[in-house]
């Protein structure tokens, strides 16, 4: 299998800049700085008792591989890889199967620059987690055991230390961000499966801020640069084929302006450095950008 790095568009065509060829699986992440991206290897040889696999930190400029990021010992995979902003850092997190059928879930936080791993975090039940913007606290949602309820911890990124501890509805869903830090940390929203709403958290005293309601069962969203506007696309609109992107009122949860589009209804979508507009994607038709400029700002 083969990764193609495509930059830019150059004379209106699309070129290659570097391509990783080897039996790899794409973990998902590429930094912030567009410089380096993670990929999971598979090692194994003919005859090992358990598959070995390791995270491999790539050069996107050059395609040449940087170092090793972390090794599997026996019974461990790799379920995913987060990253944080500006500071060189990012963090697998590792499924250990244990002997009982039982499965126990870490966090290793690794240094880009030493290839080493800086604090190891040991998570039951774990769901979901996801780095403040400026990479100094990482929010962890573990699942109570009896699935109705979850806890949310938030840990500091240099020692591991708990920072804060606090019990929200479960988000429900690990296929795309369900924790979102607001830019200046200060809060954190988290999607409520149970209620089909975003739940506003404070960081500091764990109270919930707000509800914003009228929001879908499969609802992945994000915050606007400026931390005023919560960006959500609903792919799960009653009655219709398409789904909608919505824009609320961070501060009163009012319905600010509203995209209906076949491409939302499957889509992924990522927000635009600019903080105004998101770029859906599926697996059928174009791209689409979308301004999430309420009309009376435009």
């Amino acid at each position: 299998r083969t990764l193609t790095i495509t930059p830019a568009i150059r004379n209106r065509k699309w070129r290659p800049q570097s391509v990783l060829s080897d039996d790899c699986r794409f973990v998902g992440l590429i930094t912030e700085r567009g410089d380096h991206l993670a990929q999971e290897t598979d090692r194994s040889n003919e005859g090992d008792p358990q598959p070995q696999f390791e995270v491999t930190l790539w050069d996107i400029e050059s395609g040449k591989r940087v170092g090793t990021l972390w090794r599997s010992a026996d019974h461990e995979e790799i379920l995913g890889v987060i990253g944080v902003p500006d500071r060189g850092l990012m963090a697998g997190i590792i499924k250990h199967h244990t002997s009982s059928d039982e499965a126990t879930h870490r966090l290793e936080i690794w240094d880009l620059a030493s290839l080493t791993t800086r604090v190891q975090i040991r998570i039951e039940n774990l769901m979901t987690s996801e780095f403040s913007r400026d990479g100094m606290m990482l929010a962890v949602e573990s699942l109570g055991t009896d699935g109705d309820h979850a806890q949310l911890t938030l840990y500091n990124v240099d020692d591991g230390s708990v920072r804060n501890r606090f019990s929200i509805s479960p988000t429900g869903n690990e296929r795309y961000p369900t924790l979102v830090f607001k830019q200046d940390g200060s809060a954190i929203a988290s999607f409520n499966a149970q209620q089909k709403c975003i739940d506003l958290w404070d960081v500091q005293s764990g109270k919930k801020l707000q509800s914003y309601e009228g929001i879908g069962r499969d609802t992945p969203f994000t915050w606007s640069a400026t931390g005023d506007r919560i960006i959500a696309f609903d792919r799960s609109v009653a009655g219709a084929d398409q789904g909608q992107l919505k824009v609320l009122d961070a501060q009163t949860g009012r319905q600010l302006l509203v995209h209906a589009d076949h491409a939302i209804a499957n889509a992924s979508f990522q927000l635009l450095p600019d903080g105004n507009r998101v770029v859906a994607w599926d697996n059928v038709g174009p791209p689409r950008i979308f301004d999430a400029t309420p009309k009376d700002d435009q």
